[in-house]
């Protein structure tokens, strides 16, 4: 897949966004809110792609990632 920033697979990425989200949300350091805003921005530009290449965000996709989030909030 062309113009990838990342190799991850999508779940890898879902997962590693997950992750950015809270570190985004709870970051007091502004140089490591900057490269954490970066990071995201890469990710979710590999995971458009992975959409536009056919992966199916469903109803049910949507669930499990946010299923995912909750229980990383639980872990952190």
């Amino acid at each position: 897949m062309e113009g990838r920033k990342y190799l991850p697979s999508f779940a890898e990425l879902a997962d590693r966004l997950s992750i950015l989200v809270m570190k985004i949300a709870y970051a007091e350091d502004k140089q490591m809110l900057s490269s954490f805003i970066e990071e995201r921005d890469n990710i979710t530009n590999d995971i458009d792609l992975f959409i536009k290449e056919g992966v199916e965000l469903d109803g049910e996709m949507t669930y499990y990632l946010q299923g995912l989030q909750f229980l990383k909030s639980k872990i952190w």
